[in-house]
Order: structure tokens, then C-alpha cells, then sequence
């Protein structure tokens, strides 16, 4: 599981959190937060854990292949303070590996954590839409596409061009982190971590997975 935290005045290249790369079971799950994770262990580096008291927002899940949330209203192990505007939002789940192939899917929302402002100057929004286009011969996510509501920042488009399927993509004032997840490589799961800069708001993370078919 790849994990960051968001801190004030965060750049945009670093979105909230990268997609999970461990199976559920080696994260710890606590019942009485309804299911979510209150530990999260990167592929390098200390397990990171959440503070008592904490609160775990937008948690869900599906089909035991990948579960969301977002930290917030509270700290870390790590040294993570989060207001109740802002947030470290996670994927865990089960990865799948693709191999390069003809043709494309279509991917379009299945669930979201709710985008955050990075210095926590509004209350959190709303994923109004994500879509992309899954190319299985380059293995890249083409015009990924998220509408967002946040702050005075109404239906704002978060747009990105090409990036890796697998892997973190900088540039063009939006950064991605994608990990596929699932058991059918045929209608993956696409985890993807975004951070943006928007008129009003500012900078703002967020995390949506995406179901391809």
C-alpha cells in the first residue's frame, strides 16, 4: 500500500494517497469504524496507523477486492494532522497485474472518497462523474476525465490526457496514481488517486475507482 498523507499547501503533484498494492488481509480492518482500515502498510517504510478518536469517512468496498476511505478529524503515526476539511484518502485491495492486448475498455465511476482541499480552507465535495478510456496495448488510462463539486468550485472538470495504468503520472498540473485491482483482467478495477489545482479552492486530492468493461 502506497500512503500519503496530505499536509498544508501540499503540491499537486502528490495526491492524497496511491492505490493499494496488499491484499486485504494483511491491512488492519477494525469493525466499530464500520469496516474501514485503520492501518495501512506501505510496499517500503513503517506501517502507518490512525490516532484514537480519528474519524474514517466515505468508507467503501467491493466485492472483498477493494476497500475505500478517507482519514480525517484527527492524526497518524506518522505525524499526519487532518482537520475535518481535509483528508488522507486510501485504496486497499487485491492488485491484478495486466499484460499489454488489443483493443480498449471503457471505465466509469463505481465509487469515490469525497475530494478534500489540501490546506482545508472549504469543506469537503462531491465526485459529481470519472471516466477514461483503458488502452490494453500501451496499458495506459486515456483521457481520464473527473467532475468535481467543491468549495465555490461547481462541477470542475480535473482532466488528464495519458497516464500509466500502473504506476504515478505527473504533469500538466494533475497528478494520478492508478493500481489495478480485482480477479478478471477482462473488467478490471482501476484505483486512481488525483491531486489538482482549481480556480477557487486551490489544491485538492481525492480517490475514485473505476470499473472497466
Amino acid at each position: 500500500m502506497h500512503f500519503h498523507r496530505p499536509a498544508k499547501n501540499q503540491d499537486v503533484r502528490f495526491p492524497a494517497c496511491h492505490s493499494a498494492n496488499a491484499p486485504l488481509a494483511s491491512q488492519v480492518q477494525q469493525a466499530n469504524y464500520g469496516g474501514a482500515f485503520t492501518t495501512l502498510s506501505p510496499i517500503t517504510g513503517p506501517a502507518i496507523s490512525l490516532t484514537k478518536h480519528s474519524t474514517i469517512a466515505d468508507v467503501n468496498g467491493a466485492g472483498g477486492y477493494v476497500a475505500i476511505g478517507r482519514w480525517t478529524h484527527g492524526s497518524d503515526s506518522s505525524g499526519g494532522n487532518y482537520t475535518a476539511n481535509q483528508g488522507a484518502h486510501y485504496a486497499v485491495g487485491s492488485p491484478l497485474k495486466l499484460t499489454p492486448g488489443a483493443g480498449t475498455l471503457s471505465c466509469a465511476n463505481l465509487m469515490a472518497t469525497s475530494p478534500s482541499s489540501a490546506t482545508g480552507s472549504v469543506a469537503p465535495g462531491s465526485l459529481v462523474s470519472a471516466t477514461a478510456t483503458l488502452d490494453l496495448s500501451t496499458l495506459s488510462l486515456v483521457n481520464f476525465n473527473a467532475t468535481v463539486t467543491i468549495g465555490s468550485d461547481t462541477a470542475a472538470t480535473i482532466t488528464k490526457a495519458s497516464a500509466m495504468a500502473a504506476g504515478t503520472s505527473m504533469g500538466s498540473g494533475v497528478t494520478t496514481a492508478s493500481q489495478p485491482m480485482g480477479n478478471d483482467i477482462t473488467k478490471p478495477l482501476l484505483a486512481v488517486a488525483y491531486g489538482a489545482h482549481l480556480p477557487n479552492t486551490g489544491d485538492v486530492n481525492g480517490l475514485v475507482v473505476l470499473s472497466c468493461q
